[in-house]
């Protein structure tokens, strides 16, 4: 075993504990009471022109139960509305609100001036290794998706 991979578990069953635990006091999305998946599935209906029920099904593999119940909390607190698809009208279509559009830029600037007050204090090349790390820990993910 090589010199730091104790620590790097160690500070990755840390990272997943911290994160658990500001999901549960619904910390990520201030007073709105949102939970991490609740702004992921924002994140993917930001992404592109509205996404149904089953497209969001697809892209993350989350069971239906999981997604109709944030889909529920995400329409109850006005962050997205359902909308008939022009391609299906049988089709309903989650698409983000001003309100949630705005929550969810709020969220990603904050995300991201975190996360390059972070970074600033690396070199080129650590970032590069951190970078190369991340992409394999993601890459090993999907495998495990795949196999399942």
């Amino acid at each position: 075993m090589r010199n730091y991979y104790v620590q790097i578990y160690e500070y990755i069953e840390k990272l997943l504990h911290a994160l658990i635990i500001e999901d549960k006091k619904r910390n990520f999305s201030g007073k709105k009471s949102l939970q991490i998946l609740d702004l992921m599935l924002m994140s993917y209906m930001g992404k592109g022109k509205g996404s149904s029920i089953q497209k969001l099904i697809t892209e993350t593999g989350l069971k239906r139960n999981d997604i109709t119940s944030a889909v529920k909390r995400l329409t109850e607190r006005k962050m997205i509305y359902k909308a008939d698809s022009d391609e299906d009208k049988r089709i309903k279509e989650l698409v983000l609100t001003e309100q949630g559009e705005a929550l969810l830029l709020e969220y990603r600037k904050q995300e991201q001036r975190e996360l390059f007050e972070l970074l600033d204090e690396f070199t080129f090349n650590e970032e590069k290794a951190i970078l190369k790390f991340l992409v394999k820990v993601d890459m090993k993910y999907r495998e495990k998706q795949k196999g399942q």
